[in-house]
C-alpha cells in the first residue's frame, strides 16, 4: 500500500495502451502508450483487473473512482522525442533552455560520445547483449503470451490496419528479435551519434 501500482488494461477512453498507475494517495493516472501522454485520472478506488487477468478476451474498463478527468488526445502517435522539439508541456522545453548554453553543449557531446561510442553504456555491442539477454529472459513466456493474444487481432478485434495474422513466437517474435540484433543494434549508436553532431550537439 505504500507504492504505486502498474497494470496493463484495456481501458475505455484511453485505448488498447492503456498503462494504470494507482497511487498510494488515492489519485491514479491512466497513461496512453500509444499517444504518449495522460488519458485520465481520477480519484478514490483503483480499478478491478479480474476481466484483465482471467478473460481471454477482456473488455474495455473504467476506473472504479470517481471525479474522472479526462485528458485532451494530442494528434498524431508519439514517436519519441526530436532534438528540435520545444514544447512548454514536456521536458523538451527545459533542453532546448539548456541547449543555449556553450557549457551544457561542450558536457552534452563529451557524454554522449563516451555513452555512445566504443565501451560506452550504449555502445552497439553492449546494447545489443542487454536487448539479446532481455530476449531471453522473456522466451519461455512467449508460447503463453501467444497462446492467449496471437489470434486476437485476427479473430476478435482487428483493430487499425491489417494484416491481421496468428502471431507465434516462431513466426513473429524471434524474426523480429534477430532483425533487431542483425540490424538496428549494430547501426542505432552511429546513427545517434551523427544526428547529434550535425544538431552541433557533439564533436565532429
Amino acid at each position: 500500500k505504500d507504492r504505486p501500482v502498474v497494470q496493463r488494461a484495456f481501458t475505455d477512453g484511453v485505448g488498447v495502451h492503456a498503462i494504470l498507475v494507482g497511487f498510494p494517495s488515492g489519485v491514479h493516472l491512466a497513461y496512453d502508450g500509444d499517444k504518449g501522454g495522460p488519458g485520465l485520472a481520477w480519484k478514490g478506488r483503483f480499478f478491478d483487473a479480474y476481466l484483465t487477468w482471467f478473460s481471454r478476451f477482456p473488455t474495455f474498463e473504467k476506473p472504479l473512482g470517481e471525479q474522472v478527468v479526462v485528458w485532451p488526445k494530442p494528434s498524431g502517435r508519439f514517436l519519441g522525442y526530436r532534438l528540435d522539439a520545444d514544447d512548454d508541456q514536456s521536458p523538451t522545453r527545459i533542453f532546448q533552455r539548456l541547449r543555449g548554453s556553450a557549457r551544457f553543449r561542450e558536457e552534452f557531446g563529451r557524454r554522449a560520445t563516451l555513452h555512445l561510442g566504443p565501451g560506452g553504456a550504449l555502445d552497439p555491442m553492449q546494447a545489443g547483449e542487454r536487448f539479446r539477454a532481455l530476449a531471453e529472459a522473456l522466451r519461455p513466456a512467449m508460447p503463453a503470451e501467444s497462446a492467449r493474444w496471437g489470434t486476437y487481432r485476427r479473430d476478435i478485434h482487428p483493430y487499425k490496419e491489417g494484416p491481421y495474422e496468428g502471431y507465434t513466437p516462431r513466426e513473429h517474435w524471434e524474426p523480429e528479435v534477430a532483425r533487431l540484433l542483425a540490424s538496428y543494434f549494430p547501426a542505432r549508436s552511429q546513427v545517434f551519434l551523427d544526428q547529434l553532431r550535425k544538431a552541433g550537439l557533439a564533436a565532429p
